[in-house]
């Protein structure tokens, strides 16, 4: 909220001090509470963006904003080993990754960008077949059965194409994606569904 003011960069950095020392402590006081360390998981990632997000606007504290980044992760990956199937860890876990990604991209480090881009890929990926597993676990197999049409028609639409619950490719993408600003693009994406 402060971050359009003039002259605010200053208050903006002691409020990003005080929160770490804050965060810091609070992480030294959360290892058995689990959604305690998923909330501070994120607020790293908060203060990361503040400090150092590449390509926003940011304080310019690159090497705070990577600390943070990696602070965030640790405790997301460490929530994700006891909640692996979570589709919240799971999401922060791969942000995490992204965001460490975006830093070493920034600083040139191409090699470690692209693990932490590839991490956070395989963790999205793994969360969508989870999601429709889960999605399509609770239905019966029987033919007759009335939800058998809703097995059918579980789709997902990812800007690579649409899947089904088996990961099979259904359809291949429509030239320049499903959505977004086009909305006869997007009429054609619903049509087909």
């Amino acid at each position: 909220a402060i971050a359009p003011l003039p002259g605010s960069t200053p208050a903006r950095e002691l409020l990003v001090r005080r929160a770490l020392v804050y965060l810091d402590k609070l992480a030294a006081e959360a290892e058995d509470n689990a959604p305690l360390r998923i909330e501070l998981a994120g607020a790293y990632l908060k203060i990361g963006d503040v400090q150092g997000l590449p390509y926003q606007a940011n304080l310019g504290d690159t090497a705070g904003a990577a600390a943070s980044y990696r602070k965030a992760l640790a405790i997301a990956e460490g929530a994700e080993a006891e909640e692996p199937d979570d589709p919240v860890v799971l999401t922060l876990v791969a942000d995490a990754h992204d965001r460490v990604g975006f830093v070493e991209q920034r600083a040139l480090r191409w090699a470690d960008a692209h693990r932490h881009h590839e991490g956070a890929r395989a963790i999205r990926e793994h969360a969508l077949r989870e999601h429709l597993r889960a999605a399509t676990a609770e239905i019966p197999p029987d033919d007759d059965h009335p939800t058998r049409a809703v097995r059918a028609r579980s789709r997902v639409h990812l800007v690579g194409g649409v899947f089904d619950a088996d990961d099979r490719a259904v359809r291949e993408p429509l030239p320049g994606g499903c959505g977004g600003e086009d909305q006869r693009r997007k009429q054609r994406c619903d049509e087909e569904v």
